[in-house]
């Protein structure tokens, strides 16, 4: 074999196990973006979540003050009748 085709296989087998590389590379990159948006989803459902049951929370207390409001306008009327 002569010294020229003994350096095109060679670069041949370089440029093959770079490209080989760099796809396995590129994959990994690309799964970890993809991770990253899964758990950014996660998070922004769990917010969600958490936003809701403040919201829900802060309805049942405004309800509650509501009642207790008209509760204490009731008797306050009733004491002004007697």
């Amino acid at each position: 074999m002569s010294l020229t085709s003994k350096i095109a296989v060679g670069s041949s087998f370089v440029f093959l196990c770079s490209a080989f590389i760099y796809d396995i590379y590129e994959k990994e990159i690309q799964l970890a973006i993809l991770h990253k948006g899964v758990v950014k989803d996660i998070q922004r459902q769990e917010l969600q979540m958490r936003n809701l049951m403040e919201l829900n929370r802060q309805k049942h207390v405004e309800k509650q003050y509501t009642e207790t409001l008209a509760k204490k306008e009731k008797e306050e009327e009733e004491k002004n009748y007697h």
